[in-house]
């Protein structure tokens, strides 16, 4: 539900999480297989709008303490 994407590139997002929980499974595209107007593009270009727009709201004093930033994954 983030503010950065606009209304059309949230509902690629919500098809791209339903298609991709098929695939998971083993199972063909549901939105994609029903709908030949929609391809894989559909779902990259929302993913690159998202990655952009948030790159963006980034301010350019927070870039260093990002970078060094550590990601982990706790096991509990």
């Amino acid at each position: 539900m983030t503010p950065l994407v606009d209304e059309n590139t949230r509902e690629s997002l919500k098809k791209l999480i339903v298609d991709r929980g098929h695939v998971a499974h083993g199972r063909a595209p549901y939105i994609v297989g029903k709908n030949p107007k929609l391809t894989m593009e559909t779902y990259l270009a929302a993913g690159k709008t998202v990655l952009e727009k948030y790159v963006a709201s980034i301010p350019r004093d927070e870039w260093p303490k990002l970078m060094m930033m550590t990601l982990n994954r706790t096991t509990d």
